[in-house]
């Protein structure tokens, strides 16, 4: 999408869409754009500098990095960030209204089953028909934070935490997830399983750069009880998962072959 397209869309249909565009730009930054002298207009705020995935290559690590350019009325709907990871989110413009549950609230609480029934599930329609009813039900050990961040403002999202956005204004903001040694257990948990090959690539890198990091991964290999080292438990997911695919194609082509029989 080129910006000058989306500069007409913002000026003339955004305000007439039910559903706004919201442009999310994993790319901005990456070698050979046009666009990545950006990354020289800001610097990652001291807190959130340590950036653990790194060592499992720039090329193979999951997107983390993204410019937001989105109308009014547009936003995320309630989420958790993938990996277990935490992010931090700096805007440049516009307003941008949060709603942030702390982590062991009930997915069915923060996402209701009326909403999710809804084929357009906007964040918009969240704040207005579901969000009353949501606040006034959750028990008081996990009421909601509410904020509104503005130019200059960043805001820190830990790790495991239901949120969703909704843009008061044209926004533009840029946004970043992470891995610092304190999530670093979390985000090893997670990520073992859902990017298997990447953490094995991951692991080998740590074992050089942060030998410390690379102890915790082994004291969480398997049930904790040491009989697995990391690396074993990773070739052991590898496997099951590769037993599972096998299965699944063999049953596939069983019903196949019953099917041509009849």
């Amino acid at each position: 999408l080129r910006l000058d397209y989306f500069a007409h869309y913002l000026r003339n249909g955004a305000k007439l869409d039910d559903s706004p565009l919201y442009v999310f730009d994993a790319d901005f930054g990456d070698e050979g754009k046009i666009t990545k002298p950006l990354l020289d207009d800001f610097s990652i705020p001291i807190y959130f500098r340590e950036d653990l995935y790194q060592y499992a290559g720039e090329e193979k690590r999951p997107p983390y990095r993204w410019l937001l350019l989105g109308p009014k009325r547009s936003g995320s709907s309630m989420h958790i960030d993938p990996l277990a990871t935490s992010a931090w989110n700096a805007v440049l413009s516009g307003r941008k209204r949060w709603v942030l549950f702390p982590p062991g609230t009930s997915k069915s609480l923060v996402k209701p089953e009326r909403w999710m029934a809804r084929k357009d599930r906007e964040a918009i329609d969240w704040f207005l028909y579901h969000y009353k009813q949501i606040k006034a039900s959750v028990p008081e050990h996990q009421k909601p934070i509410e904020l509104i961040t503005g130019p200059g403002d960043t805001i820190f999202v830990p790790g495991g935490w239901w949120h969703t956005v909704l843009n008061l204004d044209d926004t533009i903001a840029v946004t970043q997830n992470f891995v610092s040694t304190t999530s670093f257990p979390a985000v090893w948990l997670d990520s073992r399983t859902s990017r298997t090959k990447l953490s094995r690539r991951w692991l080998r890198e740590l074992r050089t750069v942060r030998p410390d990091l690379y102890e915790i991964a082994q004291k969480l290999a398997g049930d904790g009880d040491g009989r697995l080292s990391a690396e074993q438990h990773l070739e052991m997911i590898l496997a099951e998962r590769k037993a599972k695919k096998e299965e699944k194609r063999k049953k596939k082509k069983q019903r196949k072959e019953e099917k041509h029989s009849k």
